[in-house]
């Protein structure tokens, strides 16, 4: 779920980006320059799942009245 989390958060990030709305990208840079290497890229990758994450939540909340279970 983390892995997917991650991976959508990225997409989300890098396609903004490429739409011409760099300012996710950019954020998440900036915090992450100050860490070493691998912290950075991390720092990054959990952002990105928290994007992910917030993201999913929004899409549930909107379809929500319209799914029975």
């Amino acid at each position: 779920m983390l892995a997917m989390l991650w991976v959508g958060g990225g997409i989300l990030v890098h396609g903004l980006e490429v739409l011409g709305w760099p300012l996710i990208a950019h954020t998440f840079e900036h915090w992450a320059a100050p860490l070493p290497g691998m912290l950075a890229w991390l720092a990054q990758a959990g952002l990105a799942g928290v994007l992910g994450l917030a993201m999913g939540g929004l899409v549930d909340l909107a379809l929500k009245p319209f799914v029975k279970h």
